[in-house]
């Protein structure tokens, strides 16, 4: 984050705090997808296509989630995101609703761009009015009801902001943050979870990482998005929100896209790092027994990773981190891919043995679709010599 306030230092741009309301989904006011409210940057619409219709909509027209067995799918939408793009964070709530036709595949959205804007402030201030919002907006059935609403929150919203510039160090990620994540229960004896946790970072992110080479010798090549699933670690949401995103800030470009999403009365948070696909928003409706917790599975670890990750816990500990030092060889990431590829189809991710199925699947609708014409013409052959002989 103090990478993005020396750029925009940098290269001249507004520094003004700023912020930008806006909503999409389904309503009982309206029969159809709600006509949008306060859609109107690039950011948020950006922030749309790829939630609501590259996402859900993606996920939703293939059938992923029906697929699904009761125990593995997540009843409905209950949502929150938050979204570092460039220098703009997106927090929103996603909620299950309905069109004025009672058709309920698709939610509701809420969501908030928030330019120069601590994330903290974001957080504190933000997330309670948002919340305030989505209840009003449920106790209504009127189109008008709901767009007076939104305008109203948007009003009060930019009473609130401050209207002086952040200080650099207000954008520092906390380079302590490894120490708190080792020390919660969730980890596991021995801090194994986060041995987990980092392996899995460093051997899936190397493209994003401050001091890799990938995005910045070669403008064209875009890093493939990487989703994990962690333990939220935190009391609250706005804190878990807090606690991973200065974890990845510390092992990641900080201009890096990273999405969050937070399920309400659920125990983890999943993370997206890079523009995301369809399949990185199929977790919106699977739980831990569709994708289990990315410290829950079973990495073959060396001794000299393990040792490398205790030294950046105590670093943390004692507030001597250093972000840039990789904990995994580059070209031993490469050597290991495959085979750690292949252990975490086997561990219950059930994503890229759905890619192979579907695809199996379209290959076996072309044959029968072929043999039935085969068939067609073969009989159409046989009645036309039929009738040439009588």
């Amino acid at each position: 984050m103090l990478k993005r306030f020396f750029q925009r230092e940098k290269k001249g741009l507004d520094p003004t705090p700023r912020l930008y309301l806006g909503a999409f989904g389904k309503h009982p006011g309206w029969d159809d997808h709600i006509e949008d409210i306060g859609i109107d940057t690039d950011c948020l619409i950006n922030v749309k296509r790829m939630l609501y219709f590259q996402g859900i909509e993606g996920n939703i027209q293939a059938g992923s989630w029906k697929e699904l067995d009761e125990n593995q799918r997540l009843d409905g939408y209950r949502h929150l995101f938050v979204w570092l793009r460039g220098n703009d964070v997106v927090i929103g709530r996603m909620w299950s609703s309905s069109d004025g036709k009672g058709r309920t595949e698709y939610p509701r959205a809420l969501c908030g761009q928030c330019c120069n804007l601590r994330l903290a402030w974001i957080t504190d201030v933000m997330l309670p009015r948002l919340e305030k919002i989505e209840r009003q907006c449920k106790a209504t059935t009127s189109a008008a009801d709901v767009q007076r609403i939104i305008a109203d929150g948007y009003m009060e919203l930019n009473s609130l902001i401050p209207r002086q510039p952040s200080e650099p160090s207000e954008f520092l990620p906390d380079l302590g943050v490894l120490t708190r994540l080792a020390d919660r229960p969730e980890m596991g004896p021995n801090h194994t979870g986060l041995h987990r946790i980092l392996y899995y970072i460093e051997r899936e992110m190397a493209a994003y990482r401050t001091a890799g080479t990938n995005t910045s010798t070669n403008a064209s090549f875009t890093p493939p998005p990487v989703h994990l699933r962690v333990p939220a670690c935190a009391d609250t949401r706005a804190k878990a929100v807090l606690l991973w995103t200065n974890t990845l800030l510390t092992r990641i470009d900080p201009n890096t896209s990273v999405l969050l999403l937070l399920p309400q009365d659920e125990t983890w948070v999943d993370v997206v790092v890079g523009e995301p696909s369809t399949m990185e928003f199929y977790c919106l409706r699977a739980s831990l027994e569709a994708i289990p917790l990315t410290s829950s599975i079973p990495y073959d670890l060396d001794s000299d990773f393990v040792e490398r990750a205790e030294t950046l816990i105590d670093n943390s500990r004692s507030g001597k981190s250093e972000p840039s030092q990789p904990l995994i060889d580059p070209t031993a990431v490469a050597q290991k891919s495959a085979a750690a590829i292949k252990r975490n189809q086997s561990s219950g991710d059930p994503r890229q043995t759905k890619e192979k199925k579907s695809r199996l699947g379209k290959f076996l609708l072309l044959l029968l679709v072929l043999v039935i014409i085969a068939a067609i013409l073969l009989g159409l052959s046989f009645y036309l010599n039929e009738m040439t002989l009588k």
